[in-house]
């Protein structure tokens, strides 16, 4: 009997197994699947008989045998019903006391205790610096007065001590900075300079320097007026100038236009705007080379910022070399900067010009050197060929 009600119980499962997999499918109908009722029906059968066999063997006595399947099924069963017995049968247990006993609370006093922190005008202090560094605006740096080296530098540093009061000086590429404490100092010690004939430059703060766009892709003839009269009438800019750009040797005319503007909350907006006669406007980058001025042809500055006396390229007057007499080219001029013969101050080759670092100055010049002059048919001398230097078959 027992080995029938366990071999009973196994079928039972099977089906309901196979059953719970036919379910699973989201297609499931019992047409689709034609055994589904079959074993539906066996297990209501199964069932049915599986129950019979457990009152059967319910009414015979407990077998002796450990290993018999009819006692541990009796087992279990009377296992699972002790533990379904309701919880007022079961015999009661004192709770722990520290789960019942009343915890103690606190006295409430009709006084209040007044109590003082020592820290607290810290912490006042550190909530008014925040306060005042949120609020504050910090004050823009006044630039430098770059004055121009020469031998007499104590005596007029000496002069600008007495007549405007103590600077800071320093040093650096040629240049004596004096740094202004305010802008009022700035003024005095600029006029005082210019007054006095002194060489020197003033590098504009970027509050008073022109907001500078690009507009690209136009034809390199195209008339400069109509920009500027486009973006100064129908779009209201406070446009100072518009120049074409041009390559840096052969002064060729590139396809680029620059346009300076005030310093105004307008001028901002030009970088917003998507179409300008539908060509595209970047902001300016500039180029990566020395500024040079054509005033003074001194280096690191421009000409609307030099306060220095004009020098003429051509035959080292007082004046700019756009109003020089001289018009023919100079076969053999003289350089005003370094004083040699054969170039003029603007040529970069010149002694006097300032340099890039090494690495760089090897990345801008000789690539173009070996595309212009290939190296004899043998290749490249090993001096050349150690620094790692590229035949110009290699180059990409």
């Amino acid at each position: 009997m027992a080995l029938a009600l366990r071999s009973g119980r196994k079928r039972e499962r099977y089906f309901n197994d196979e059953m719970d997999t036919m379910r699973s499918n989201p297609q499931f109908t019992e047409t689709l699947y034609p055994n589904y009722l079959i074993y539906k029906k066996d297990v209501m059968e199964l069932e049915a008989q599986n129950k019979e066999l457990e009152g059967e063997l319910n009414s015979l006595p407990i077998c002796a045998d450990d290993n018999c399947y009819g006692r541990s099924v009796r087992n279990s069963d009377q296992i699972r019903k002790a533990k379904n017995l309701d919880s007022r049968e079961r015999e009661f247990i004192s709770p722990q006391k520290r789960k019942t006993a009343r915890h103690p609370q606190a006295t409430k006093s009709p006084n209040k205790i007044e109590t003082r922190n020592f820290f607290e005008p810290l912490n006042n202090e550190t909530v008014n610096q925040e306060t005042s560094t949120q609020s504050s605006v910090k004050p823009e740096q006044v630039p430098p007065i770059m004055l121009r080296y020469n031998s007499d530098y104590i005596k007029i540093l000496e002069d600008i001590r007495k007549a405007c009061g103590p600077t800071e000086n320093k040093f650096s590429n040629g240049l004596v900075k004096i740094f202004p404490e305010t802008e009022q100092k700035h003024s005095e010690i600029s006029n005082f300079c210019r007054t006095q004939g002194y060489d020197f430059h003033v590098i504009k703060p970027v509050s008073k320097r022109l907001v500078k766009a690009v507009i690209k892709h136009l034809p390199p003839d195209h008339d400069v007026n109509n920009i500027k009269s486009f973006l100064k009438n129908d779009l209201n800019f406070p446009v100072e100038r518009v120049i074409q750009l041009t390559k840096l040797r052969t002064k060729k005319p590139l396809p680029f236009f620059l346009v300076e503007l005030q310093r105004t909350p307008k001028s901002e907006e030009i970088f917003k705007i998507k179409h300008v006669n539908y060509v595209e406007v970047e902001r300016y980058k500039g180029r990566n080379i020395v500024n040079q001025c054509y005033k003074c042809n001194w280096y690191h500055h421009k000409a609307g910022e030099c306060e220095s006396k004009a020098r003429c390229l051509k035959c080292a007057g007082s004046h700019e070399t756009n109003k020089c007499s001289i018009t023919d080219r100079i076969t053999n001029p003289k350089c005003i900067n370094c004083g040699e013969f054969g170039h003029v101050a603007s040529f970069r080759g010149c002694s006097a010009f300032p340099k890039p670092p090494f690495n760089q100055q090897n990345r801008l010049n000789l690539d173009n050197v070996f595309r212009e002059y290939p190296p004899p048919a043998g290749g490249l001398p090993p001096v050349l060929a150690s620094r790692g230097c590229l035949a110009v078959d290699t180059l990409p």
